[in-house]
């Protein structure tokens, strides 16, 4: 949010005294750090734009522990994971928290429901939010279902499009596990 200085305000009259641009230039400083700090407490009213001292609050309130070394965006997505539980749900509402993970494209979810079991995908792209899928499985899903979530690992299909020179740049491991680019 953008703000005028204080000198701005004084007619422009008394405005070019340096006794009067002394005093605001003086004011101008506390001003702004109240304003950013007003700004800064909107902003961790919300888990997506919180800073790591707000986050870590929703952690302790949300009884969410933090990973060690996870960064804060991991930590955000991890909040995110629990405020996203619910239940009752249906096939529909799962898929929407599977989408508010792992984005529209970032997980499979298949169904078995002869078997009561359930298994979740999660595409390369989202496989830091492996842990945060399992747990919201955990969580939401009724016990007399079983589920597996496992990650969708590059294959054949994937790896076609490439000549033998461009994967000659990869381990197996890498070409296996890694966001291959979109050439």
């Amino acid at each position: 949010m953008e703000h005028k200085k204080l000198i701005e305000y004084y007619p422009q009259h008394l405005a070019k005294y340096r006794e009067f641009k002394a005093i605001t230039a003086a004011e101008q400083i506390e001003l702004d750090s109240i304003l950013a700090e007003i700004n800064q407490g909107l902003e961790n009213q919300f888990v997506e734009t919180a800073d790591e001292e707000a986050i870590s609050r929703y952690e302790k309130i949300y009884s969410v522990e933090p990973m060690p070394g996870a960064t804060l965006e991991e930590r955000r997505f991890n909040l995110m994971a629990r405020l996203t539980e619910q239940t009752p749900y249906t096939q529909r509402k799962l898929a929407e928290m599977l989408a508010a993970l792992c984005g529209e494209n970032g997980y499979v979810l298949s169904l078995d429901i002869g078997n009561y079991a359930v298994q979740v995908g999660v595409e390369l792209t989202a496989k830091n939010n492996e842990l945060a899928v399992k747990r919201l499985m955990g969580n939401v899903l009724p016990c007399n279902l079983t589920w597996q979530v496992g990650l969708l690992y590059n294959q054949h299909s994937k790896l076609a499009r490439f000549t033998h020179g461009q994967l000659s740049a990869y381990t197996h491991q890498a070409l296996r596990e890694e966001v291959l680019p979109n050439e």
